[in-house]
């Protein structure tokens, strides 16, 4: 979470707002992030007491306590169903869950590189079942009418300048 905050948020670890935490917890966590199953239901409340956490130490910004607990209690719903759901999964994590359901232990050095050595070895249509949600978001993204080199839209682009700007400011306050 204060990964994401870091290289996403600004780099403004402690100062967090309700429209943060969907951009975190539906779009951020679902696509990057690889947990067994059963660890998504604790998500959630892990995320609030990072924030109470915060709160403790007073290094909490943004808003209230409170009403990034009720935003987190209003996302729960929506995050557990696209944390689980393989159409909002990345690439890597889409390949890491599919690890998962076959056994393997992506601590394993050796065994994920069996795992990858037999998954190249998978007729086409196998391999894109495993990661199609994130091929095609990602060859949408090169194909949009809009984007520029590398499949960036402008918005993006703009976006992500702001963000190396704020962390380059960041690393200069310390």
């Amino acid at each position: 979470m204060l990964e994401w905050k870091g290289y996403y948020g600004y780099g403004r670890l402690g100062r967090w707002t309700c429209d943060d935490l969907p951009e975190f917890l539906l779009d951020y966590f679902p696509r990057k992030v690889s947990v067994h199953d059963e660890t998504l239901d604790d998500v959630v409340d892990c995320v609030v007491a990072l924030l109470g956490f915060l709160e403790q130490r007073q290094s909490l910004s943004g808003e209230p306590l409170d009403m990034l607990e009720h935003a987190c209690e209003e996302l729960r719903h929506d995050f557990r169903a696209r944390a689980a759901d393989p159409s909002s999964w990345g690439l890597a994590k889409s390949m890491v869950m599919r690890m998962f359901a076959e056994g393997i232990d992506p601590n394993d050095f050796d065994a994920v590189e069996r795992w990858t050595t037999s998954f190249n070895e998978r007729p086409t249509a196998e391999r894109d079942a495993i990661i199609g949600g994130a091929s095609k978001r990602m060859l949408a993204q090169f194909q949009s009418p809009t984007a520029g080199p590398r499949g960036k839209t402008p918005a993006r682009q703009a976006r992500r300048k702001s963000e190396r700007a704020a962390r380059k400011r960041n690393r200069r306050s310390h």
